[in-house]
């Protein structure tokens, strides 16, 4: 249980800073889903991809350059690699969406909210702990994760 409680508190900062992330990049999925959904009368599915596509490169540029350490990778290596990984998000949040709309019968936007929030969780393992470094940016009391006071501003990683 030790255990447990200290990977919560290492990790909380940088899961709460992920959140905001996470929660500005679902923004722009969903504007850009109900636009295709909407407007250009796309099946959800396809219009999920949309979403997906241009979210997934907003969430990239806030999360290298506010949520995480740089990793080893180029940037051009953590952008496929941030893409890859959020594919299984995307097939988690589309399987949860098509389960409620096809088998509980709710509305679309509401299925698309609650696959967004389930496929979150793995957004963020997967960038923590596989495309960036580890190492969490963001600790509880501290600015960047390295001994700053609260409240200072991020550095750049070495």
């Amino acid at each position: 249980m030790t255990i447990l409680l200290s990977f919560i508190k290492r990790y909380a900062a940088s899961f709460a800073v992920y959140f905001v992330i996470g929660g500005l990049s679902s923004l722009v999925e969903w504007t850009a889903f109900y636009a295709a959904f909407s407007f250009a009368d796309l099946h959800y599915i396809p219009a999920s991809a949309c979403g997906f596509a241009v979210a997934t490169y907003v969430n990239y540029l806030l999360s290298s350059r506010i949520g995480f350490r740089k990793g080893k990778l180029s940037g051009r290596s953590e952008l496929a690699l941030v893409y890859l990984v959020s594919g299984l998000g995307f097939v988690i949040n589309v399987a949860f969406m098509a389960g409620m709309v096809e088998l509980l019968g709710l509305p679309v936007m509401l299925g698309k909210i609650g696959g967004t929030g389930v496929a979150f969780i793995w957004n963020f393992a997967a960038r923590q702990f596989i495309v960036f470094d580890k190492t969490p940016r963001w600790e509880m009391g501290q600015g960047a994760g390295d001994g700053e006071a609260a409240g200072g501003s991020p550095t750049k990683p070495a």
